[in-house]
């Protein structure tokens, strides 16, 4: 097996030669990775594209933490989706971060096995997308070809989290701005202080 992703990692929106570039890296089962995920996507993304065309690109890295084995699960059957029908990926985010508290969180998740939370998981991707959930389990099964074969995206984990590693990625979110880590932006931040900020970088 090749130690190297057969594509870039990451998970684009916006157009690929946008001079500003963020990549950011988010945990499912982090509520300020929700809160950033859902306020760059849902008003700061639209906003641009209304505003400054093709001038911002956004990728989303997934970044499980260890302290969060729920958000893990939620990024192998997102990473499924992706497998199976990229054009479902958005949404099937946008659903686990706006329900958090229903699919990720230790308050429902804390007595179910993997297998359940597979289960759980591919449905609501289902539900939120369109994908077919059958296929996204057939992703996340166990294989069974060595004792700790793992599953299909298992690698792909293994992959986002070496290369979160790589650039001292520890807490989530985490936001790079043109390869360069920008601490002073806030998982709270507003539209008006994104504006703010990118207004400047465009400017």
């Amino acid at each position: 097996m090749s130690i190297t992703p057969k594509t870039p990692l990451g998970h684009r929106l916006g157009a690929p030669d946008a001079p500003v570039k963020l990549d950011v890296w988010y945990d499912f089962a982090c509520p300020f990775s929700a809160k950033s995920f859902l306020t760059v996507t849902q008003q700061v993304l639209p906003a641009y594209e209304m505003k400054a065309p093709g001038q911002v690109q956004f990728l989303h890295y997934q970044y499980p933490q260890p302290w969060h084995a729920p958000g893990a699960y939620a990024a192998e059957v997102s990473l499924a989706v992706e497998l199976v029908d990229p054009s479902k990926y958005l949404a099937v985010c946008t659903h686990f971060f706006s329900n958090q508290q229903d699919l990720v969180f230790d308050c429902v998740s804390y007595d179910m096995t993997r297998h359940d939370m597979y289960v759980m998981l591919a449905g609501a991707a289902q539900e939120a997308s369109g994908v077919d959930a059958s296929a996204v389990m057939e992703k996340v099964n166990f294989l069974g070809t060595s004792p700790n074969a793992g599953n299909d995206v298992g690698q792909l984990v293994k992959w986002y989290t070496k290369q979160g590693r790589k650039n001292g990625v520890h807490v989530t979110p985490t936001v790079f701005v043109n390869g360069i880590e920008e601490p002073s932006i806030s998982s709270g931040w507003t539209l008006a202080e994104w504006s703010e900020y990118l207004d400047g970088k465009l400017s």
